[in-house]
């Protein structure tokens, strides 16, 4: 009798345990506000790693547009010592970034050879009075055209 007895003890004590466990880990009304990393929605790492690549993406956000203000400058600069204005006097009409077919830059020259590979860049459209100019520049403003 006494190991009838003990065996529905134990079977108790298990019960309550495992209720025990279920009441103050699993309820979020009662128990203690603890993250299981298991059962929560998102980890901590996980935030990480989002964090990282909008970090990443910003970074590239903010090269793009120093590419393009450097391409801007690089115009605007060509243009005043070539043309021997003020660059106060040079309006920036249209900038857009393009994907050249070839390193012409989509303004080649008769009998002129070019690498027949992609060529990011800016195509940037300046005007002084009436007058407007079209520039193409590669996107690390190595290469820079007038294409009128």
């Amino acid at each position: 009798m006494t190991s009838k007895g003990n065996k529905g003890l134990v079977v108790l004590v298990t019960i309550i345990v495992v209720f025990g466990f279920a009441f103050l880990f699993l309820s979020p009304k009662y128990g203690p506000q603890v993250e299981i990393p298991f059962l929560s929605r998102g980890s901590t790492n996980d935030q990480q790693k989002s964090d990282s690549i909008n970090s990443e993406a910003d970074q590239v956000a903010q090269e793009q547009v120093q590419k393009r203000s450097d391409a801007i400058n690089a115009a605007i600069s060509d243009l005043s010592s070539s043309q021997n204005v003020n660059s106060d006097e040079i309006s920036v009409k249209d900038v857009s970034f393009e994907e050249f077919s070839d390193s012409s830059l989509g303004c080649s020259s008769e009998g002129e050879t070019y690498e027949q590979v992609v060529t990011p860049g800016f195509k940037v459209l300046l005007s002084v009075g009436s007058t407007e100019y079209d520039y193409r520049i590669s996107e690390d403003s190595q290469i820079i055209k007038v294409c009128n």
